[in-house]
This record gives structure tokens, sequence and C-alpha cells, in this order.
């Protein structure tokens, strides 16, 4: 467990610095329109003499931090509480260095896609959040089942085509290019599995129960017990079938690690799946 920790507090530090690398490098430097927080703070510039970015973009990310933990609950709220502390410290970090890329705004575009994109993927694999906009199309995918990246990129093209009438079709075309490639570089980050749209889990141990109810409780997601006998002592045991997306396997792993360290564990990848959760939303599989 504390491995497990400790691995997924690395990759949220590591998501958040490259989601700050993006914002501070490209996106405020070249008042790029692109989605999230930073690109409310471009949209409110031209309304706000003297506008503090920094301080901006923090008040935004606090009040999605309370949505959230209003809609995604107490520990979503936990996890995503390191971002929502490290990420303005970040911010103002690498503000306060002075690092500036003299680049062609269309590069500038591209990097900020991918490094924003890439960060805030890495961070929602491991069951977090960045806070600001991200939050909201966590909250829509617990509730409908549309992948993150897909409400995401819909929130993001709709933020950078109201910044049309204030900053002209050049900054829109160049903002839609950022939210693409943001877009792809968050769902890479979140499934890195070729097209896989969940994981099939077969777990059998003795802390069956336990895993279920957390699974239930925490993951939002159904299970299936299966009676099963084993081959060398022909005992009789429980199998647990659990189908979660990508981004929630590394969670549902610590959930049985917290139960049972010595659980026998199968995974197979799945590209389609049907039924209740996943193509419609009523109800558990």
């Amino acid at each position: 467990m504390k491995k497990s920790l400790l691995y997924r507090t690395f990759f949220v530090l590591v998501g958040n610095f490259l989601f700050v690398l993006g914002v501070a490098l490209f996106v405020l430097p070249y008042d790029l329109l692109t989605g999230g927080v930073a690109g409310i703070t471009i949209l409110l510039k031209p309304f706000i003499p003297n506008l503090d970015e920094n301080l901006t973009i923090t008040i935004i990310n606090t009040l999605f931090f309370i949505a959230g933990f209003l809609f995604l609950g107490k520990e979503f709220a936990m996890q995503t509480g390191l971002s929502a502390l490290c990420y303005p410290v970040m911010l103002y970090f690498v503000n306060s260095q002075g690092w500036h890329i003299e680049i062609d705004p269309i590069l500038a575009s591209v990097y900020s896609g991918l490094l924003c994109g890439g960060g805030i993927g890495i961070v929602i694999r491991q069951g977090g959040s960045t806070g600001g906009m991200d939050i909201p199309p966590l909250i829509v995918s617990k509730y409908t089942g549309i992948k993150p990246s897909t409400t995401i990129l819909v929130t993001d093209t709709l933020s950078v085509l109201a910044g049309a009438w204030i900053y002209g079709l050049p900054a829109v075309l160049l903002g839609l290019v950022s939210v693409y490639v943001s877009s792809m570089s968050i769902d890479k980050a979140l499934s890195a599995n070729n097209g896989i749209q969940a994981m099939e889990v077969r777990i059998i141990s003795h802390a069956y129960q336990d895993i279920s109810r957390e699974v239930h409780t925490k993951l939002d997601r159904g299970s299936t017990v299966v009676p099963v006998i084993g081959g060398y002592k022909q005992e009789e045991r429980v199998m647990l079938l659990v189908v979660v997306y990508p981004n929630q396997y590394d969670e549902l792993l610590s959930i049985i690690n917290k139960y049972d360290e010595k659980a026998f564990v199968i995974v197979n990848e799945t590209k389609d799946v049907h039924g209740e959760g996943f193509t419609y939303t009523t109800g558990r599989i």
C-alpha cells in the first residue's frame, strides 16, 4: 500500500508539473485560446485591467475543487487536494524563473496541448484530478459513462469559440489546434492501450465481499460473484468478476491490495463492452 501511494503521488506530481509547463511556457505567454482554467483566464484579460493570472487561476481552481468535493466525493477531493496545493505553487515557481521560449504560435499551440493534455491524463489515470476544468468532465463521466477526454474536447472547444469575437478567427484556429492535441494526449495517457475500452478483472480472494463492496461504493462499478473449484485441492472458492475503465484499474488494484495482498488476479484487456454502466447508464453490471 505504501509503494502504491508513493507511486500514485509521484505521477500526480509529474502530471501537474507537465500541465504547469504547458500553461506557463505556452498558454499564458502567447495568450492562447485554449481550454481549462488558463483558457478562461485568457478570455477574462480584455475585461479586467492588470489581471493577476496566477491569482485568477487559483481562485477558479478552488471553486471547481469545491464542486468536485460535492459531486465526486470526499475521497476524490482528498486525491485532488494534492494537485490543488501543488499546482499553484508550481505555477508561481515556473513563472518566477522567467523561462521563455521563442517559438512559432502554431508550435506553441501544439506543445501546449501535448503538455497540458498529457499532464491531465497522467493525473486522472491515478484516480485524481488537476482540478479546474477537468472536474466537470469527470462529473459528467461519473453519471453518464462518457469518456473524460470526449467531454473535455467539447467544453474546451466551446471555451475557444467564446473568444472568437474578442481575439478574432486566427486566435480561434490556433486554440482549436491546442484543444484537439490536448484531447488526444489525454486519451493516450488514460488508455495507452491501443483502443481498449475496459479492463476485465477476475479476482480470487477470501476478502471478495470487502473488495466487492468498495468496487460498488468507490468505483461505482458492479461485480459478479462466480463459484469456482481449485484444480489442485478441489476446494470450492469464489471468484469476483469486475469490469472497469482503464483509468479505474490502478484504484481497483489498490482496493484489492488493501484487503488481500496475496489475491490471485487475472486481467484481460477488452476492446468493447455493452450493458449497464457502459453503453447505457442505469444500474450496474
